[in-house]
């Protein structure tokens, strides 16, 4: 019955569903694992580089870590060629806010800009969608985690009434999470500005897939054996955690999960997005050698010298 269904993107089934953006999500679920997960002072990104073949030259370069702006980066999970593009559009649209607005784009209106990218590929006859999950790690100083605030007898928010504006007409703008979705993982971010409400920017961690939702996360994992990943998140994942702390949680989770008898520095991939002392957005990718050094400290593997 369902193959009836499943040749456009533009049919729906008779159960609701659109099953050419299930099968995009079927192809991200064979990829290497891709996990990101926040911290207190950052976002660490860690992902799977899987080798197909030992015949392969060794890439200088990331494949599963991309740079998209001074203060944004992503870990990408699924079809490389469809995320070149999407990582592509991202850069181009982050330039042209900045040279607009001469400030950096937020991480938020990047993603959801992004996200309506991803949608419209399955809502038009003739496309297919992008076979790609991405998170996104970053820091800007428009949004933040939202604030309690004081309610009066009424049920409103005091500092709405007293600016002079409405303030129930303000929502949350992940609007791929249920409000009432019961992983802990999820966190909700709010416009501050909006609200009226100061509130200390933090770093931001979004996950998006080929439907074009995404939503705001604590810990996130996508690709191969992210259910389990989900499992050990949800166990070990501390919010008052130091970005050392998150490194080692993202190399026990990676290690416990993927398909590989040992996690070497060859088969991985560890990005941090953190604030320097002077207060600029830094992204630092891991090279092989600290990678090898952070293995070996946080027990994943053993020395050289010992494990021969």
């Amino acid at each position: 019955m369902s193959r009836r269904y499943d040749s456009r993107t533009t049919i729906f089934s008779p159960e609701g569903r659109l099953y050419q953006v299930e099968y995009a999500m079927e192809a991200i679920g064979n990829a290497g694992s891709a996990i990101g997960i926040l911290a207190k002072d950052g976002v660490v990104l860690i992902g799977e580089k899987k080798v197909t073949s030992k015949l392969l030259q060794t890439s200088t370069s990331a494949e599963k870590m991309y740079k998209i702006d001074d203060h944004v980066a992503c870990a990408v999970a699924g079809i490389m060629s469809d995320a070149n593009i999407l990582i592509n559009t991202a850069r181009v649209q982050a330039q042209r806010y900045t040279f607009m607005y001469q400030e950096p784009m937020p991480v938020e209106q990047l993603v959801q800009s992004l996200c309506d990218t991803k949608q419209g590929y399955t809502q038009f006859g003739g496309l297919r969608p992008f076979g790609v999950s991405f998170l996104f790690a970053g820091w800007d100083k428009n949004h933040g985690f939202q604030p309690k605030q004081p309610r009066d007898r009424d049920g409103d928010r005091k500092l709405g009434r007293e600016r002079g504006r409405e303030t129930s007409n303000f929502k949350f703008v992940n609007t791929g999470v249920p409000e009432t979705s019961p992983s802990p993982l999820r966190t909700r971010y709010v416009r501050r500005h909006q609200l009226g409400v100061p509130v200390q920017p933090r770093f931001q961690l979004y996950m998006s897939d080929p439907s074009g939702n995404y939503g705001g996360w604590k810990a996130a994992a996508v690709g191969a054996n992210n259910q389990a990943a989900q499992s050990i998140l949800k166990q070990d994942y501390k919010d008052d955690a130091s970005r050392e702390d998150v490194v080692e949680l993202a190399l026990k989770v990676l290690s416990k999960t993927m398909d590989s008898t040992s996690l070497t520095s060859e088969k991985l991939e560890l990005a941090e997005v953190f604030l320097t002392p002077s207060g600029s957005v830094q992204y630092h990718v891991h090279s092989p050698e600290s990678l090898t050094k952070l293995l070996v400290k946080h027990g994943v593997t053993q020395p050289a010298a010992e494990a021969s």
